[in-house]
């Protein structure tokens, strides 16, 4: 897979994990390899923006989840959309579909963005790799210092592993 317009390191861990956590700027525009999935989520932010850009090439993913939650740990505002169990019940559904299709035989991409790529979109994917089991996953995103995972995000994923793990 190339990822010549993405930057490093998030190319290096797409390219060694098969997980691609992207900003919707970058999305828009992302022309997808064969079986990709993708995880979109959008909500308040400093730009206004309260809708999903149009994706270019939405056609090319296999599956897309859209979800809509803020990047905050709890509610300042009646207006603020925080994630919930049924999000993260979603999200790992959505995990248990692509998990099965990443094998060096049939490699497979997850892709998930939220506004910057920074917190929500790489909560997700630590609660991916914690899902896999990839210590290695999830040591490359905590190294990259372009992510700044939600706790609140990769707890209710967590949370949600472990009670199917149960």
């Amino acid at each position: 897979m190339s990822f010549s317009n993405i930057e490093f390191p998030r190319a290096r861990i797409a390219r060694e994990h098969g997980v691609l956590v992207v900003s919707q700027w970058t999305a828009q525009d992302f022309y997808p390899p064969p079986n990709t999935y993708l995880i979109r989520i959008k909500g308040a932010n400093p730009t206004g923006i309260n809708e999903f850009v149009e994706l270019k090439y939405e056609d090319e993913y296999v599956k897309i989840l859209k979800l809509d939650f803020d990047d905050m740990d709890e509610a300042r505002s009646k207006h603020d959309r925080i994630m919930t169990e049924a999000d993260a019940v979603a999200i790992v559904d959505f995990f248990k579909e692509v998990k099965p299709l990443v094998t060096e035989a049939a490699p497979a991409l997850f892709m998930v963005h939220c506004q910057g790529g920074i917190s929500r979109s790489s909560a997700v994917a630590v609660g991916y790799a914690y899902y896999r089991g990839s210590k290695e996953l999830d040591a490359a995103i905590y190294a990259a210092k372009c992510f700044i995972p939600n706790r609140k995000v990769f707890s209710l994923i967590k949370a949600e592993v472990d009670r199917r793990l149960s």
